[in-house]
This record gives structure tokens, C-alpha cells and sequence, in this order.
């Protein structure tokens, strides 16, 4: 039993179809820019600054120790 045999004809007429899918299919463009957009820019800058800035200071920090352990005679 094939589905021509079960499923009732429907007539359809064209010119609203047409106009049905013009509905459906268009979309207007919004004008605002997603909530996302460039917000992920100023984390990855963020986060290279504090992994810079935090690797800087632990290099310092150790030569500070290291120094300090010298003249300290260790």
C-alpha cells in the first residue's frame, strides 16, 4: 500500500502558496548587532594581559628570591 493510495488528495491553490512561502522564507535584517559581538575580543585581551603581566612578575619575584638567597649566603 503505497502512500498515493492512503494519504486524500489536496488541492492547493498557487498563488497562496506563493505568497505563504514569501512570508515564511524572508527574514528583515536586524539593525543591532548580536549581544556576542566583539565581547569575546576584550576577554582574550584581558586574559593575555594577566598571563603577561603575571609571568613578568614571577620572573621578578624569583630573581628578587635568588638575590636575596645570595647575599644572604644560602
Amino acid at each position: 500500500m503505497s502512500v498515493e493510495q492512503t494519504a486524500p488528495a489536496v488541492q492547493v491553490d498557487p498563488v497562496e502558496q506563493i505568497e505563504l512561502n514569501k512570508q515564511v522564507s524572508i527574514q528583515e535584517p536586524s539593525l543591532e548587532p548580536p549581544w556576542w559581538d566583539g565581547s569575546g575580543i576584550e576577554i582574550v585581551r584581558a586574559t593575555r594581559s594577566w598571563i603577561q603581566y603575571g609571568t613578568v612578575m614571577f620572573a621578578v619575584i624569583c630573581i628578587v628570591i635568588g638575590a636575596v638567597e645570595a647575599l644572604l649566603g644560602r
